[in-house]
């Protein structure tokens, strides 16, 4: 370009030359901060994508390093030993309602409590097993009885058959016995070698009596709760009280253990729950099923007894179950309740269409009464319509109810009966 022709452009066009210049300068400025932005976006993106690893090893328990807080560590231990004492102290009182008439004969065998004298006897059982002694846990037993004198230890027996037949307030001070089975000279030995853990194989007395027993009970309970206005289905008759086949010692013991637990169950059930009459609460017992025992998952000294129940009832009714078997723990019974299943049948609903013949109208003319009928509904006005304002979606407060409750004992000595 010529430079004569350059230097009169910029003699005669100076205010364009200084605005091409300051444009300039603005141009190279923006660009140095959108290069500075730049670095600052790479930057954050690149911080974003490190605590995104951070997150995700955080989460990974197989990559987590980060250390406890030596605090809170202490504190954790702390926790540890009161949750590990609280649990000593309760073990012993679950699965053993006569916890308190355990204490009372106690009391008359100059000992300090149930437990002392639970502990004294299985010394003495080891102590007859030691020296070689095969002897039946009936045997047993009239050894360890021999050792006081007899009337301090029909004192010790008479006292813990009152506290077992006594009715005993719970929590909400109303007042239930131990067992739905009456304890009385006959059975009392039994009972309380139960109280002990023993199982109740009703030595020497054959099934036809351990049968006996049995009948007696399940008479007694259907009496309980038909006089609550409650149903007792053909299904449920019986409370499968009897263990199939009742022809072992095991089968026997452990047939009157599961009667021993579903009269108490039951018999807790109906006593909380209000009957028909005053209320419509439950309505009927459908089928009571046991299903066997077996040993609670990592915990080999635990019992669990399970049962399946099929009740006809209302909300009402399931709340105060749940609330019933929940308060139990405060009488030495810890029941479980799983898998509630509810079911309300549209037939018995009332919510099905209203089908048939309506009631018959009247219709006056010239003052005399002329009848008119009505094929169904549909040909009626609808405010004369016999489910006219009438409640047709959840009419009926009663569902089907069916639930798993499972019963657990927890040991507190081992013996192997023979």
């Amino acid at each position: 370009m010529n430079p004569v022709f350059i230097k009169r452009f910029l003699k005669y066009n100076k205010p364009l030359v200084a605005v091409i210049g300051v444009s300039l300068l603005v141009v190279l400025f923006l660009l140095v901060i959108a290069v500075l932005k730049y670095l600052e976006m790479v930057a954050a993106n690149s911080e974003v994508n490190r605590m995104r690893d951070i997150i995700a090893e955080l989460q990974d328990p197989r990559k987590n390093k980060v250390a406890v807080i030596e605090g809170n560590l202490d504190l954790l231990k702390k926790d540890y030993v009161i949750y590990q004492k609280k649990n000593e102290e309760l073990r012993p009182h679950i699965g053993h309602p006569y916890e308190k008439a355990l204490d009372a004969m106690a009391k008359e065998l100059g000992m300090k409590n149930g437990e002392d004298l639970t502990v004294k006897f299985y010394e003495f059982v080891n102590k007859r097993n030691e020296h070689g002694n095969n002897e039946q846990i009936s045997i047993i037993f009239r050894r360890f009885e021999q050792q006081f004198k007899p009337h301090i230890w029909r004192k010790a027996v008479e006292a813990f058959m009152n506290e077992a037949n006594s009715k005993t307030a719970d929590k909400k001070e109303t007042k239930r016995k131990i067992s739905f089975e009456e304890v009385t000279s006959a059975n009392v030995n039994d009972i309380f070698l139960q109280s002990l853990g023993i199982p109740r194989e009703m030595s020497g007395r054959g099934i036809q009596h351990c049968k006996d027993i049995i009948e007696k009970i399940k008479f007694e309970l259907n009496k309980h709760v038909i006089s609550k206005n409650i149903e007792v289905n053909k299904d449920a008759v019986d409370f499968s009280l009897t263990t199939p086949g009742l022809t072992s010692p095991a089968q026997i013991a452990e047939s009157m253990q599961n009667m021993e637990i579903v009269s108490d169950m039951i018999s807790r059930i109906v006593n909380d729950i209000p009957s028909a009459s005053k209320g419509s609460s439950l309505k009927s017992f459908e089928s009571i099923r046991y299903n066997g025992k077996s040993p609670l998952p990592d915990d080999n000294k635990a019992e669990v007894y399970k049962y399946n129940l099929k009740m006809i009832g209302t909300m009402t009714a399931l709340r105060q179950l749940f609330k019933s078997l929940n308060d139990a723990i405060y009488d030495g019974r810890l029941y479980i309740v799983r898998n509630v299943k509810l079911n309300v049948p549209l037939e018995s609903d009332g919510a099905a269409v209203v089908v048939g013949f309506a009631e018959e109208p009247a219709e006056y003319v010239d003052g005399k009464k002329v009848e008119i009928k009505y094929k169904d509904d549909s040909d009626l006005a609808v405010h004369l319509r016999r489910n006219y304002g009438k409640v047709l979606i959840g009419a009926n407060p009663f569902f089907n109810i069916e639930l798993d409750v499972e019963y657990v004992i927890l040991k507190q000595h081992e013996f192997q009966s023979r």
